[in-house]
């Protein structure tokens, strides 16, 4: 487990600094304003991919890996879902965009919407069975590639004259597109024949597609409030204007790779804490990658020091008064490093349904701090959302982990 967490966590630090590159690269090519309103598509669409998921994916990477789901069944409902979100979502589309043809009014947002939703589903579809298998390795090269050609499409388009706020979906479609293309062929000829379907693969008419979302109830509550979090952008471009949107989704994505070693950990994780026969071994399992979180604090630690001198020379003397951002995310990088593999284990124990409150109310508060301050403080209002947000979050699942692993071991001992 250490070796795939370090492994998962260098190629999440890679591919993520290509993606933070062509951010940089998207914001120097266009202004703050123009940026945050194609960064709101974006994150519009991945909420929108996150609610349609509901959860469906981790659900079945933990039912498989735990062995109560075959690959039929897993295949099944993916297959039932993504056939339900496209017929729901083409309709949806196309009635949008004719109302806003009808009157007169800007369609384009809703296109930048429709792709990164129709790119973004695909790709949670393609990964599943890997992810299931624990076939990290060949995640890994998909998505390296996947951000190669993110940064290459989006630095093409500019030098051929597109805007940043176009180049930078366009660039983003166009590597979900790949990595799918690559995963898909990976599920067909890299899974050893065991692991493949045994049973034949029942999609069934459209009356019974919608079942494929059975039994996911908490996952997908927690799925879609933490994949909400990116309405920040979104409010804040209602709040406090586009010009403090772009800023902040500018910056925020140069803090992103601060979270990388919690990432990796949580997703080679979930593949390995179901099978633990109790919470507290199921933590005990990760004891021998903790020195990754603790490394990753003191790099959190030291871009809040340097903030001031980073955001500048990265993103441009347009963002030169985002040094304060810069600071606050860093800071709320730490607690969040610990909130995420706790809220895998606990997801991991049947615990999602309790999870997922716990996020709501994380939620709540990032959201409301970044609507009622938006206006006054921009995105550091965003930024201080973020904090209180995953201080919180932490706080309470400290609690609750403490609890279950307190009643599971009076369990053990009346069992004894």
């Amino acid at each position: 487990m250490t070796s795939q967490a370090i492994q998962v966590t260098m190629v999440l630090a890679f591919s993520q600094l290509l993606v933070a590159v062509a951010y940089a690269i998207g914001a120097r090519a266009t202004v703050p304003s123009a940026l945050g309103i194609s960064l709101s598509a974006i994150a519009i669409a991945s909420v929108a991919a996150a609610l349609v998921d509901f959860g469906l994916s981790a659900f079945l990477i933990r039912e498989v890996a735990s062995g109560r789901c075959d690959n039929a069944a897993m295949y099944s409902r993916l297959c039932q879902r993504l056939l339900s979100a496209g017929l729901v979502g083409t309709v949806l589309l196309t009635s949008g965009v004719l109302v806003l043809i009808s009157v007169a009014a800007d369609w384009e947002f809703l296109l930048w919407i429709g792709l990164i939703f129709a790119s973004s589903l695909v790709l949670q579809t393609a990964q599943v069975p890997l992810r299931a298998h624990g076939m990290l390795g060949l995640i890994s090269i998909a998505t390296v590639l996947d951000r190669l050609i993110f940064l290459s499409a989006t630095w093409g388009l500019i030098a051929m004259g597109v805007g940043g706020e176009l180049a930078i979906p366009l660039g983003l479609a166009a590597g979900m597109a790949f990595d799918s293309a690559f995963c898909f062929v990976s599920n067909v000829r890299r899974i050893p024949s065991g692991l493949k379907p045994r049973g034949r693969v029942r999609v069934g008419p459209p009356s019974v597609w919608f079942t494929a979302w059975r039994g996911t109830r908490g996952y997908g509550i927690a799925a879609v409030l933490g994949s909400a979090q990116q309405l920040d952008v979104t409010i804040l471009g209602f709040s406090g204007g586009a010009a403090a949107a772009g800023a902040y989704g500018a910056v925020s994505r140069w803090t992103t790779p601060l979270l990388l070693p919690s990432t990796a950990l949580t997703q080679v994780g979930m593949a390995h804490a179901p099978k633990a026969d109790s919470t507290r071994l199921a933590l005990w399992g990760l004891r021998r990658v903790a020195w990754i979180l603790v490394l990753a604090v003191i790099a959190s630690l030291l871009v809040a020091g340097f903030a001031g001198t980073i955001a500048p020379a990265i993103l441009g003397t347009q963002y030169e008064d985002s040094s304060a951002i810069f600071t606050v995310l860093a800071l709320s990088i730490i607690p969040t490093l610990f909130a995420q593999p706790l809220s895998m284990v606990l997801q991991s124990r049947g615990k999602e349904g309790k999870v997922a409150w716990i996020l709501g109310l994380g939620l709540v508060l990032r959201l409301t701090t970044c609507l009622l301050l938006g206006a006054q403080f921009g995105g550091l209002a965003a930024a201080w959302g973020v904090t209180i947000q995953q201080a919180v979050i932490l706080l309470i699942l400290v609690a609750l982990v403490l609890k279950v692993v307190v009643i599971e071991g009076k369990n053990e001992r009346a069992e004894d």
